[in-house]
């Protein structure tokens, strides 16, 4: 990993995106998960794509413990998309009110269960998966990746927060105009446990790498942070009032 002393010699602003690999110890974010990982019911080995994608279109703008506390019941009464097509929408709306935004999900929910219908299939790529309404970038990497396997890169505005910090560069505030994390991202990837990386990364990101106040002084990569090299006062001293 690069040290302190090293960074001190460079641009931080302007790390090359394949140093993000040198930054980190090999398999650091699944390991991250296997040890720490938070654990949500739609990450169980068993999750139909449909109920993946039920999940992300629940997670939307919603904290994932208040759809934790639904979606199971949620994912056993409608287990495809013809049995939510064919509910009514006042059912529905029961059914997902306490998350907030009731009536828009229920219009998107619907239109994806019909699009999936009249597809045959849900497909397994990101690129086919975008063409279902409701089904943006992050959504489609997702399943792609949590429910078909496909080693792919998930990066949603945490994840850009996470990886512009390791690097030293500028945060996007739209995940489909950051190119250069997601091609961080890409590069980050193993070759194995691809499920397990990307979970990891959802989670250090909530857990250590937080939006306001993140935990550097607790850092397991923090020496080799451009951002927390700058609140580094001393070596092997983090500065605890720097908040970026």
């Amino acid at each position: 990993m690069l040290l302190v002393e090293e960074l001190d010699t460079r641009d931080r602003h302007t790390v090359r995106q394949g140093e993000a690999n040198g930054r980190l110890p090999v398999g650091f974010f699944a390991d991250w998960y296997k040890t720490r990982g938070r654990s949500f019911p739609w990450r169980g080995e068993d999750i139909s794509p449909f109920g993946m994608l039920l999940a992300e279109v629940l997670l939307k703008q919603t904290r994932a413990e208040m759809v934790a506390s639904v979606w199971p019941a949620l994912s056993r009464k409608y287990p495809d998309a013809a049995s939510l097509e064919s509910a009514s929408p006042e059912e529905l709306y029961h059914d997902i009110a306490c998350l907030g935004f009731g009536r828009q999900r229920v219009t998107g929910l619907r239109q994806l269960s019909a699009a999936i219908t009249g597809a045959g299939h849900i497909p397994s790529q990101p690129a086919d998966l975008m063409e279902f309404p409701y089904v943006g970038i992050y959504s489609a990497h997702a399943v792609a990746c949590f429910a078909f396997g496909h080693r792919v890169p998930v990066v949603d505005l945490s994840i850009v927060r996470v990886l512009s910090r390791l690097v030293g560069i500028e945060p996007a505030s739209d995940i489909r105009r950051a190119p250069q994390v997601w091609e961080i991202a890409q590069t980050l990837l193993p070759d194995r446990e691809v499920k397990e990386h990307n979970y990891g990364l959802l989670d250090f990101a909530a857990d250590m790498c937080k939006a306001r106040s993140p935990r550097c002084d607790e850092c397991p990569v923090a020496l080799s942070c451009a951002h927390a090299t700058h609140l580094v006062t001393a070596p092997g001293q983090i500065n605890k009032t720097g908040d970026l």
